[in-house]
């Protein structure tokens, strides 16, 4: 089968381990190993209560995920693995997905992992623009701001209502006589 890598691609090689109801851990392959002969203690466990740990180790960090055993019996151990990164290529988290929602009780008949990859960075969000402190000499005070108002600005609280009442306001019509 064939490893699929989104993002940093050849940057990202790591090795896989497993453990069942976290056991020993079992070195399983590595990133380029995607079609890993599935063992024969995995074969056997099938009931509900099982876990089933993935370990991911690259550079000295190791990041895991778990999910029943018996999911990955039901989808014939057809894998799905995501490793997000972060700012600077390194995993940070690992999420695994298969396409069983439910236990039934199956025994997989598959022989050998199904196993895809693909690694998601983050994006970096935008950096706020700060401006420099500005630094006062002792006894230097700041600056006080300065706001030019004009005379519409100081009294529009006044003239807006005065407007709206001259405009809304009829004359009385002329007396016929």
């Amino acid at each position: 089968m064939l490893s699929i890598f989104l993002l940093f691609d050849w940057i990202l090689a790591f090795s896989l381990s497993y453990s069942i109801n976290h056991s020993n851990i079992i070195t399983r392959g590595s990133s380029d190993t995607t079609n890993y002969k599935i063992p024969k203690n995995l074969l056997s466990y099938n009931n509900n209560n099982t876990l089933y740990k993935v370990v991911l180790n690259h550079n000295d960090i190791e990041i895991y995920t778990t999910i029943p055993l018996c999911l990955l019996h039901e989808a014939d151990f057809n894998e799905f693995l995501t490793v997000h990164l972060d700012d600077y290529g390194n995993p940070f988290h690992l999420d695994i997905q298969v396409a069983a929602k439910s236990c039934t009780g199956k025994i997989s008949k598959a022989t050998h992992f199904n196993t895809q990859f693909v690694s998601l960075s983050s994006n970096p969000g935008p950096r706020p623009l700060l401006s420099k402190p500005v630094v006062y000499k002792e006894g230097e005070t700041p600056p006080q701001p300065f706001s030019i108002q004009g005379f519409f600005m100081k009294y529009w609280y006044i003239i807006v209502p005065a407007l709206l009442f001259i405009l809304f306001t009829e004359d009385a019509p002329p007396e016929k006589k």
